[in-house]
């Protein structure tokens, strides 16, 4: 049986990043990973952590989410992630692919508020879902998977 070759995906803020994984079997959902946070536009550290990914799983796709406007436009915030993207490009070889990600977060919460944790988990646990939402949103848009 041939090797799957995982893809990951990142919910990218100014001091937090969601991350989530492909499952290791099919590639046919989203593991969310960790929120991980960092000192405001320390995008450094981010890169780090996911070369710290890149280490654990072997993965041949990063999906970045890509926050545009709900007109569709960009934002100071799209800009925030066009200039990561640049970095991921000269740091990693996988591909890297934007995924617009409106109202990830939102139903990220929603999702969670549902389960009835506290809200300091909810907020803790926000953007991993979030990541996982978008890398499903992948999977199932992207690469055919059912």
């Amino acid at each position: 049986m041939a090797k799957v070759m995982r893809k990951i995906a990142l919910d990218l803020g100014t001091k937090s990043c969601g991350f989530a994984i492909s499952d290791p079997i099919s590639n046919s959902f989203a593991i969310p990973l960790e929120n991980f946070f960092f000192e405001e536009n320390n995008f450094k550290k981010v890169i780090n952590k996911l070369k710290h990914y890149e280490k654990k799983y072997e993965f041949d796709t990063i999906i970045l989410g890509y926050p545009l406007r709900m007109t569709g436009t960009r934002s100071e915030r799209s800009i925030m992630v066009e200039e990561f993207e640049k970095l991921l490009r000269k740091t990693f070889s996988q591909r890297i692919v934007l995924v617009d990600e409106r109202l990830s977060t939102v139903k990220a919460k929603a999702m969670l508020k549902e389960t009835n944790i506290s809200q300091s988990k909810i907020k803790e646990k926000k953007d991993s879902m979030a990541a996982a939402l978008l890398l499903n949103y992948y999977l199932n848009n992207f690469l055919g998977v059912r």
